[in-house]
């Protein structure tokens, strides 16, 4: 079992060059594959997120500007409390049937306790190859949470889809 790091600083591409790397594996391969993946999108000059859910195709939002829903806020992001839950949920529903599990991202909610930290946790547990998501900044914090003695972890910085062909 392995976890397979991609980290770099913010907006340096790390989720985008997952993206690319799945959409070029031939279709059987990334029938193997679930998790999450978060893709941004710009409207009305503010930054959002979508969140892809890999095995079902289902997308949803992430984050709001609004008042009006129950979020938790991360620095300038109100994140969706629905949303978090349904990303959790499509995490533990994946190890069920995939082989390798996409975390998109580990972040400060996570450090904290929060976020998706009980669908990391559950897929640390289990027997799945994980690639997850971590900011270069708070590496070392989240390596101290993530690692566990049965797995084997790597950290891919630069040449993301060139590191990530080997695993899949």
């Amino acid at each position: 079992m392995n976890n397979i790091i991609i980290t770099g600083d913010i907006n340096s591409g790390k989720s985008t060059s997952l993206l690319n790397s799945l959409y070029i594996l031939e279709k059987n391969k990334r029938e193997k594959i679930g998790g999450i993946i978060c893709r941004p999108y710009f409207k009305d000059n503010n930054k959002y997120y979508n969140v892809l859910e890999l095995s079902s195709g289902n997308e949803y939002f992430l984050n709001t500007y609004s008042d009006s829903e129950i979020t938790v806020e991360i620095g300038r992001f109100k994140l969706l409390k629905s949303s978090l839950n349904k990303m959790n949920n499509a995490i533990i529903k994946d190890i069920e049937n995939k082989k390798i599990i996409i975390i998109d991202e580990f972040g400060r909610l996570e450090l904290n306790g929060n976020g998706l930290i009980k669908g990391i946790l559950y897929a640390l547990d289990s027997k799945k190859n994980l690639i997850i998501i971590i900011r270069e900044n708070i590496i070392d914090k989240a390596l101290k949470i993530i690692n566990r003695p049965h797995r084997n972890t790597k950290i891919i910085k630069d040449n993301i889809i060139d590191n990530l062909k080997e695993l899949f």
